[in-house]
C-alpha cells in the first residue's frame, strides 16, 4: 500500500528539523531514496522506516 501524503509531509518535516533545512519535496532531501520512492512509489512500511530513523536522529540532537 502506498504511503500517505501525511506520511510524506511528516518525513519532509522531520528531515528539515534534523538538517535545519527547508525542503519542500522528498527530492530536496539527501535521504537514500530509490527511484521508485522518489517517483511516489514509497510504501507505508518504507515511510514508517524513514520516520522512525528521522525521529531517532532528532531525539539524539
Amino acid at each position: 500500500m502506498r504511503a500517505t501524503d501525511r506520511q510524506i509531509d511528516y518525513i519532509i518535516d522531520l528531515w528539515n528539523q534534523v538538517n535545519d533545512g527547508d525542503a519542500k519535496y522528498l527530492s530536496h532531501t539527501d535521504l537514500p531514496l530509490t527511484q521508485r520512492e522518489k517517483k511516489g512509489g514509497m510504501t507505508k512500511t518504507e515511510a514508517s522506516g524513514y520516520i522512525r530513523d528521522l525521529l531517532r536522529q532528532r531525539d539524539e540532537m
